[in-house]
């Protein structure tokens, strides 16, 4: 049952930090508020008994992982998992193509949204770049981004108190190491900036997993922001995608957060459901095949 234990205790810690960012949004986004709060207070897990593995079969997360800590995590990890299946396939065929994790980034902005806006324009316009120089090399030449054979990205936004930090973490596969200077240069042609970093990342299943996770794992640092700016980062973040494959690593489909894979697991299982009580702050585990009792209340007498 350890599976199951581990994403229940994950849940609660997440659940019981956010008491701060509900009390704010009850006062400025009551919808939102009602989404957080009911988040991930039910799963039917399943427990495969000879084995004692537990996974997840269904739940209600509310799937608004820019403001919701417990979805963020959640959608990262699967990201993380899917594309690594992807990562190994890949380089199963091309053993040549040196995986780096890579960050580029733009100045600090006043708006969260065009900050996102900014640094995304860029990135498309270096992306749409390497397509023409690939496509015809001789006519639109060759940029640093052409070593790039594909790739998983994700952006991340910051906030330090020196306005908005956008920045895009990169797992790439290259077919020669990027030189920094030069792709620090072409990315601020293209209207990003100038501080880029890389660092070559080991092919090894553990070094690609540790990468992955790091590129993917939250879209902002939720302890590292109040509330008011957390609702801002959600505001602003609404409709963007912040993820994405691209290249050889194209069509990584992260599947629903709801459930986990079960591949593999054989034989009797039991189901059992886990509720959140919000007054205790806790999840209680019940057999999902036993009856639910409601405990009536008392009748008051009266005179």
């Amino acid at each position: 049952m350890k599976s199951g234990i581990d994403l229940l205790n994950q849940i609660t810690k997440k659940k019981r930090g956010q008491a701060d960012l509900l009390r704010y949004l009850r006062d400025h986004d009551i919808d939102l508020h009602d989404k957080l709060k009911h988040c991930g207070s039910w799963l039917l897990l399943r427990e495969w008994i000879q084995s004692g593995e537990m996974r997840l079969r269904n739940a209600n997360f509310c799937k608004r992982h820019t403001a919701c800590e417990s979805c963020a995590v959640r959608r990262g990890a699967r990201l993380a998992q899917r594309a690594h299946e992807k990562i190994l396939e890949v380089l199963k065929e091309f053993s040549n193509l040196i995986p780096v994790h890579c960050v580029l980034t733009i100045k600090n902005t006043d708006e969260v949204e065009a900050g996102i806006v900014q640094l995304k324009t860029a990135l498309s316009k270096m992306t749409a770049q390497r397509r023409k120089s690939l496509t015809n090399p001789e006519r639109n030449g060759t940029i640093e981004w052409c070593k790039v054979a594909g790739g998983v990205k994700a952006i991340e936004v910051t906030n330090k108190g020196n306005g908005w930090h956008p920045h895009a973490h990169h797992l790439l596969l290259c077919e020669s190491y990027l030189d920094l200077h030069k792709l620090s240069e072409e990315f601020q042609r293209f209207g990003g900036g100038k501080i880029v970093w890389a660092e070559k990342v080991g092919n090894g299943e553990q070094d690609l997993t540790g990468a992955l996770l790091e590129v993917l794992k939250y879209p902002t640092k939720f302890s590292g922001l109040s509330p008011e700016n957390l609702l801002q980062f959600h505001d602003g973040a609404k409709g963007s995608r912040l993820t994405d494959t691209f290249g050889n690593l194209r069509g990584v489909n992260i599947g629903d957060i709801d459930m986990d894979d079960c591949e593999g697991l054989e034989g009797p299982w039991r189901d059992w459901i886990a509720q959140w009580h919000y007054q205790q702050m806790r999840f209680t585990l019940r057999d999902a095949d036993a009856p639910l009792i409601i405990k009536k209340p008392k009748k008051v007498e009266t005179k």
